[in-house]
């Protein structure tokens, strides 16, 4: 007997809400959230993401609104949400995938507005991802979407997590200093730990360096990570030498910041020193590794240790040069 046909992927609508302008209450926060969800939607598509700018504070406005102003900082918002699913595809290899960043009028009309009809197209599956529970009201509107859409077979409709991970709920995230906010920029610390496998230092590494150097006025701590915590990295065999990556990172604060107190500590765990160390201010992560940041001062608050302070660094282009990908190609 032959084997059933495995379905598709569906299409993915994801529904993110308006994070208001930069610098405003609450901005970053919400942005690295809907980070995280652009990633989830990748990953869970088939050749598709329609990603839909929704309902936020101050209400539900058109991708091209009628003031100026606003028009300026939604544009400019859904470059950015272009770059960001752009990061995700190349990553999870679904560099052919179709994308689409349209903007909604009214909530009542989410699903069945003649945006999202003309963006979902000819799928025959589609997954919606939505801030709020599926409702009767979102029912409502998957039926008549698929009575515009012949071909759309399927229609299945999830909350998006209000965290943007299961460790790092909105909560945390509202204590978070993210980078991308000018206010965080501005912060200084006396002392502040990072970690990583920093193998062949790329661009990407030098970012998160370069904003070490740049927030703490003292003391840079490094985890590097040692090769018992290399053990399950893949092509782990080709990743450089302890001491090599050592080096590596002494000869670029060399260049950067001379002066700077820069001390490399071996990293045989997930959380080394940073969640015991009395002498540590703050700690700096990506933004995929805020749930580490969590889990940290989550044992810090147990052993009765000041939490530390948290900043975030956002992914980039030049993130998506990963170790592993110059480690497959023997660079």
């Amino acid at each position: 007997v032959a084997p059933a046909p495995v379905p598709a992927p569906p299409t993915v609508l994801v529904m993110l809400p308006w994070p208001g302008a930069p610098g405003t209450p609450g901005a970053a926060a919400q942005r690295e959230a809907n980070r995280r969800h652009l990633a989830h939607a990748v990953a869970a598509a088939g050749d598709k993401v329609v990603v839909c700018l929704g309902p936020g504070r101050g209400g539900v406005w058109p991708l091209v609104p009628s003031t100026a102003a606003r028009s300026a900082e939604r544009l400019a918002y859904a470059l950015e949400l272009y770059d960001q699913v752009w990061e995700r595809q190349v990553c999870a290899g679904k560099r052919a995938m179709r994308v689409s960043v349209i903007g909604v009028i009214r909530a009542p009309t989410y699903l069945d507005a003649k945006p999202v009809v003309a963006a979902i197209g000819d799928a025959t599956a589609l997954h919606v991802l939505t801030p709020r529970p599926p409702s009767r009201a979102r029912e409502r509107q998957a039926r008549a979407l698929q009575l515009a859409l012949p071909a759309l077979r399927d229609v299945t409709v999830s909350q998006l997590r209000e965290g943007i991970s299961d460790a790092a709920p909105a909560e945390f995230l509202r204590s978070v200093r993210f980078l991308d906010d000018p206010r965080s920029l501005r912060r200084r610390v006396p002392s502040i730990v990072f970690g990583g496998t920093f193998d062949r230092l790329h661009s990407g590494h030098k970012r998160l360096l370069t904003a070490a150097a740049v927030l703490a006025t003292r003391d840079i701590h490094i985890g590097l990570a040692d090769d018992a915590l290399l053990s399950s990295k893949r092509l782990g065999e080709r990743i450089q030498p302890y001491d090599q990556r050592a080096e590596a990172l002494r000869g670029f604060f060399a260049q950067l910041r001379p002066r700077a107190r820069v001390h490399i500590f071996r990293l045989s765990d997930p959380f080394g020193p940073a969640a015991t160390s009395k002498d540590l201010d703050a700690i700096l992560v990506t933004s995929e590794n805020l749930h580490m940041a969590a889990k940290i001062n989550s044992r810090r608050s147990a052993s009765d240790l000041r939490e530390l302070e948290v900043f975030s660094l956002g992914r980039s282009h030049e993130d998506s040069l990963s170790s592993t990908a110059l480690r497959a190609e023997g660079v």
